[in-house]
């Protein structure tokens, strides 16, 4: 893959971040987004193990569907920035590493508003097509660390570790 293109799906990446995530703007997901995107590893999948829900590796959504989640996890905190912090790319894959700061307006983590500004860090992996457009992808978010923002306690049974 050609370095032009390299940097193209770096764009990509972050007009999602920016101008889809925290714009709002889903207009662009046909744009940013194939028809269908692999997610191997979700950055709130942790908050559903946690939960005691199944997640499935390596689950496919259609862009209606991302848009969906979209409006169903992320809405419209009055406070809502990302910073990329370093982001690479080679072939048809981009890595990127950045920090969400989010005020905590809704219960999307299993815990009633508490209106406190999180800090999270989040780290992923992605894969493109040759239009530019995301395909796949893994997503990491520490849960504790944010569960810990807000104030909640996660508890672990000795026993369930044997």
């Amino acid at each position: 893959m050609s370095e032009q293109n390299v940097e193209r799906n770096k764009r990509n990446f972050r007009r999602l971040q920016q101008e889809v995530i925290v714009g709002g703007d889903t207009s662009l997901v046909p744009e940013l987004m194939g028809p269908q995107l692999r997610i191997l590893r979700g950055g709130d999948d942790s908050f559903l193990l946690l939960g005691g829900r199944k997640v499935p590796e390596g689950r496919v959504i259609t862009r209606e569907q991302f848009i969906e989640m979209y409006r169903a996890t992320v809405g419209a905190p009055a406070v809502h920035r990302r910073t990329i912090k370093e982001m690479h790319g080679e072939d048809d894959l981009v890595w990127a590493r950045w920090t969400i700061e989010e005020e905590h307006d809704s219960d999307r983590y299993g815990v009633p508003p508490t209106g406190r500004i999180l800090t999270i860090d989040e780290v992923a992996m992605v894969r493109f097509d040759d239009q530019g457009r995301m395909i796949e992808g893994w997503f990491m978010r520490d849960p504790v660390e944010i569960l810990d923002q807000i104030g909640a306690r996660v508890t672990v049974d000795p026993a369930s570790a044997e």
